[in-house]
């Protein structure tokens, strides 16, 4: 028998050269995020460590509509969050550096404001910041030299006043809007319209549109050259700059599943009948006022306890 194992570790495994995928770190990871296979794709079996309680699991039975399938012991096990197959491939698909060197390529970002550098210089410039080749929800992202690794992306620390994602599923995009905090953590997704995920709906004007747009079929092109993946997406953001708003128009690649991902397959479930749909990540950031419909997702054991939005 398969089953599935949710290696939510993904980008310590292709980018930490000291990654060993049996220490508990990341097992305490894997088991924090590993329930949203259920929701995503309840098809196979999970393979798990953990006891969930059976009110958890029939809660999310009932959500998804189908029996949640579990089991501690296979003997075929299927890395279901990344493909790790082609290692080195899935490097430099999900590397920064070579994210950014096509968008400096293509030339969709400043080469005079973001550069590459191949070691680490000898001190970074006030008002910039250093991001390494891998990471995820804002890790690998330092505003000083301690505990870099080479080769790092060196840029201004940008006036973020929108950040945002493009989500292929089968080559279609999906549309959303992030929220994101200062250490550039990822707290929760918005959309406008759960019907649709276009990019029409988003805060963005005309202008920066067209070339999200654009962005979004070249990046798609190439990407599925290199490898055809079912699910993966890019993050982009919008920022001010001498009182004119710009676009990043390519921030990184996440070749992968996303937490969007899981996002876009709550909505599936829960969304059929709303317009609009957030995801947060804690009970503490729903607004006072929210009127909508509030539906808890994640096991009460959890430290992260997510909940959608639905309006």
């Amino acid at each position: 028998m398969q089953a599935y194992r949710v290696n939510i570790d993904y980008e310590y495994f292709l980018f930490d050269p000291h990654y060993q995928a049996s220490t508990a770190k990341y097992q305490k990871m894997i088991e924090e995020w590993e329930y949203i296979y259920w929701y995503c794709d309840n098809s196979g079996t999970l393979l798990t460590q953990k006891n969930y309680p059976t009110i958890e699991l029939k809660k999310i039975e009932k959500i998804i509509n189908a029996e949640v399938k579990l089991t501690k012991q296979t003997d075929k096990v299927i890395n279901w969050f990344g493909d790790t197959t082609n290692k080195e491939l899935m490097q430099k698909c999900n590397s920064r550096v070579y994210s950014t060197q096509w968008a400096l390529n293509e030339n969709l970002l400043d080469t005079n404001q973001t550069k590459i550098l191949p070691t680490l210089p000898e001190e970074l410039p006030a008002g910039y910041l250093m991001k390494e080749e891998g990471g995820f929800s804002g890790m690998g992202i330092h505003q000083s030299l301690k505990k870099c690794r080479p080769p790092v992306i060196v840029e201004p620390y940008y006036e973020r006043t929108g950040d945002f994602s493009v989500l292929f599923i089968e080559g279609k995009p999906h549309f959303y809007q992030n929220k994101i905090d200062n250490k550039f953590q990822y707290k929760g997704s918005v959309v406008k319209n759960a019907q649709a995920w276009e990019l029409r709906d988003l805060d963005l004007s005309d202008e920066h549109k067209s070339i999200a747009s654009e962005v979004s079929q070249k990046i798609f092109k190439h990407y599925h050259q290199m490898s055809p993946q079912a699910v993966w997406g890019y993050d982009f953001f919008t920022y001010e700059q001498n009182g004119k708003s710009k676009i990043y128009p390519v921030n990184e690649v996440n070749f992968r599943k996303t937490l969007g991902y899981f996002f876009i397959k709550l909505c599936t479930h829960l969304g059929k009948s709303a317009e609009g749909a957030q995801l947060v990540f804690e009970t503490a950031h729903i607004p006072k006022n929210f009127s909508g419909e509030i539906v808890s997702v994640s096991p009460k054991a959890n430290k992260f306890q997510l909940s959608l939005l639905l309006t």
